[in-house]
């Protein structure tokens, strides 16, 4: 009896949300937490069906359903449910255990204790949320999109697309530069919630970090993706107004299909972000479509990136200086500097042009690729600068030898 009397006591006043319920869910105890928590005395619902007093109707009907199977089985399982209280719904995890009658029938009953993990997952949820969203849009971030697009290509059915837009603005630095942080933070936030405005139902927008986008398209046909595209290129062609400063910005696009252009999410964002700066070289506030042939661009153009870089920081391009004719009279009018590399620089030929077997050398290489990309080439600051320090090396070494 002493034994009784005691067990009776810790189930009273442990810390926990303990019920005991029969296999038709009706309630045998009820102990003081469970009474706090939802400001019903325990003599007021003995025998009266537990889900039906705290649960919701979708949680009440799902506990009903599986209790039979549980009490079939006999095993201790663990489930969370939300439960009615004082203070509103709250959700419970609820560790249940089966035990046998001691009264000597062959019953059993469900000991369900409950501990309070609203808070808990509440915080969880804030995390993940953290972690998956952009803080300055309020947009999916890059974890998050990154495993939208996996997922979809994973559940992609055969001949079925998965589309991907890549965006990046033109000319944020110069505003962001021009007019500060503050007002490019704004912009950027304008600009998302423009392009949401030109998506199809079902499409994803995230922001990368920065001035770059990307779009998983509901609709991955080739023509719902360039119709998305021009859409987001339309609404571009619109000045947005900040306070009183009117700011156009257009943008350079992307676009990558799975599986025509990428069997997995690296190379499918691959692909859109290739065709992306290809677009952007073709005169941006444009769409591209990306191709095979566009890797073999960028492949020459990290190939003379990689080789001018190298003979800068070696001081290797040498200065030449060819004369300026007045075709008129033939007289000198001034002359132009130009920039050479060395013998080995001019004769060797791309990766890219190896493979192919041609012959045609690094400085024609240069001028079939050089050109379209000549604004993404930070180091053409470093090449004035450079040609600059030479010239004025010259021009003493000049000075000093007409005064010898």
């Amino acid at each position: 009896m002493h034994g009784l009397s005691f067990a009776e006591q810790v189930v009273s006043e442990v810390n926990s949300v303990v019920v005991i319920v029969d296999r038709h869910g009706r309630i045998q105890r009820f102990n003081r937490l469970a009474e706090e928590l939802t400001g019903v005395k325990e003599e007021k619902i003995i025998g009266r069906n537990v889900w039906a007093l705290f649960m919701s109707s979708e949680d009440g009907a799902a506990s009903s359903q599986n209790i039979a199977g549980f009490f079939n089985r006999g095993v201790s399982y663990e489930v969370e449910r939300r439960v009615k209280t004082l203070n509103g719904e709250r959700l419970f995890l609820f560790r249940n255990k089966f035990v046998q009658s001691g009264s000597g029938v062959d019953e059993q009953y469900l000991i369900c204790s409950g501990t309070d993990i609203t808070e808990e997952r509440l915080a969880q949820e804030r995390l993940t949320q953290l972690a998956n969203t952009d803080s300055l849009t309020g947009l999916a971030n890059r974890n998050a999109i990154q495993d939208k697009i996996r997922t979809a290509i994973e559940e992609a059915a055969p001949g079925e697309s998965v589309g991907v837009l890549f965006l990046d603005l033109d000319n944020f630095k110069k505003v962001n530069d021009h007019y500060g942080h503050v007002f490019g933070d704004r912009l950027i936030r304008d600009v998302s919630a423009a392009i949401g405005t030109c998506l199809n139902e079902g499409d994803t927008l995230a922001c990368l970090g920065g001035d770059e986008f990307i779009v998983l398209a509901a609709k991955g046909t080739a023509h719902e993706l360039e119709a998305t595209a021009q859409r987001i290129l339309e609404r571009m062609r619109t000045p947005f107004s900040l306070g009183l400063v009117e700011v156009y910005t257009g943008c350079s696009i992307g676009i990558a299909r799975y599986p025509e252009h990428g069997d997995n999410l690296e190379s499918l964002i691959r692909s859109a972000d290739t065709a992306m700066y290809v677009a952007k070289d073709e005169g941006k506030r444009t769409h591209r479509v990306f191709s095979p042939e566009m890797n073999r661009k960028v492949a020459e153009y990290m190939w003379l990136d990689t080789n001018l870089r190298r003979e800068l920081e070696e001081g290797q391009l040498i200065l030449h200086y060819q004369p300026k004719l007045l075709l008129s009279t033939g007289v000198v009018q001034g002359v132009e500097a130009l920039m050479r590399g060395p013998p080995s620089f001019n004769v060797t030929t791309s990766p890219v042009e190896k493979r192919a077997g041609g012959g045609v050398s690094a400085s024609m290489v240069a001028v079939s690729i050089f050109n379209p990309l000549r604004n993404r080439l930070q180091y053409l600051s470093h090449c004035a600068v450079y040609r600059f320090r030479l010239d004025q090396e010259r021009l003493r070494e000049t000075s000093k030898t007409r005064s010898d």
